[in-house]
């Protein structure tokens, strides 16, 4: 009876023991060593390949959690720190969610003017097992780079580029429906595969700002497979060229639009206490005479190609 009591003692406190290991995610290497110097045994396997399981687990959390982005301003007078986890750290966005929380901190404390635009900035980006990444600018050169922050230094140049982007893509959709439409009434194969491609453009676009990787994916294999559906480069071609010249002629249009009204809500819009003067003349003007060329001579070389074309029927 004492050996089977001594035996049903050492199984509960096995028991017992391994329990308390995986109670302890974050005590796994000292759980490992008093294991590995018992090694006690509950129901035939080895404690220790069991805890080293649960180690890997633990280990998987960990590097989640000490994955993190931080941002170091140093001024004149302090520094000023801006860390957030980056809780996937493999996926774009995992880090995408990091910046915009640590960009909103950032956007705070600028607007608040405790940051001058010309503060030391440093970027450290730590995701293990990899070494950090450091890098280190000025704060204003650091805030061109996104668009949160160089709102609030040059609100007329960002709402230009943003312009600029929606009108390269409203360009490119308006310009492969148009040749879309007009192929369709002289050939009912290509004409449909034309009209489709706007539509996955649009999807990409649209899954790109809402950080949708999956709607991303399925627009450019969708893309990707219409385009390689074309039996001849001449077909290739014609698309390419039509979203190419519906890019330059909107996009520089999506340009002046966007200074413009960025010019008109200067007063109300968000800026930093130290933001640097923008010339909005040359803002506005510079797309606006870039946009009357552009559609000039777009019209012009229309009209020539369009007159030829006539006159070959």
């Amino acid at each position: 009876m004492n050996a089977i009591d001594a035996e049903k003692s050492v199984t509960e406190n096995s028991d017992k023991e391994l329990q308390s290991i995986l109670a302890r995610p974050h005590d796994f290497q000292s759980a490992l060593v008093d294991a590995a110097r018992s090694q006690l045994r509950f129901r035939g396997v080895e404690i220790p390949a069991m805890a080293q399981e649960a180690l890997k687990e633990s280990q998987k959390t960990t590097q989640q959690l000490i994955s993190l982005l931080t941002i170091t301003v140093i001024t004149s007078s302090a520094t000023h720190r801006y860390s957030e986890p980056i809780t996937r750290p493999n996926t774009v966005g995992g880090m995408d969610d990091a910046m915009d929380r640590t960009f909103a901190k950032l956007r705070a404390d600028i607007l608040l003017g405790i940051l001058p635009r010309d503060a030391n900035v440093t970027i450290e980006t730590t995701i293990r097992p990899a070494k950090p990444q450091l890098r280190s600018v000025t704060l204003i050169k650091f805030a061109s780079k996104f668009q949160t922050l160089a709102s609030l230094y040059t609100p007329v140049r960002c709402h230009a580029r943003s312009g600029l982007a929606y009108g390269i893509v409203l360009g490119a959709i308006l310009h492969l429906l148009y040749v879309g439409i007009v192929v369709t009434q002289v050939n009912e194969t290509y004409g449909p595969m034309i009209l489709a491609l706007p539509f996955c453009l649009a999807v990409m676009f649209a899954a790109m700002k809402l950080k949708s990787t999956i709607f991303t994916l399925i627009g450019a294999v969708a893309l990707n497979l219409i385009m390689w559906s074309f039996k001849s480069s001449f077909g290739v071609g014609m698309v390419i060229g039509a979203a190419i010249s519906g890019a330059l002629l909107w996009g520089t249009l999506g340009m002046t639009v966007g200074a413009t009204l960025a010019a008109m809500r200067l007063p109300r819009l968000p800026r930093a206490y130290d933001a640097p003067q923008e010339n909005i003349t040359l803002r506005i003007a510079t797309p606006f005479a870039a946009t009357i060329l552009l559609w000039t001579a777009y019209a012009i070389w229309a009209r020539h190609y369009l007159t030829t074309l006539m006159h070959s029927n």
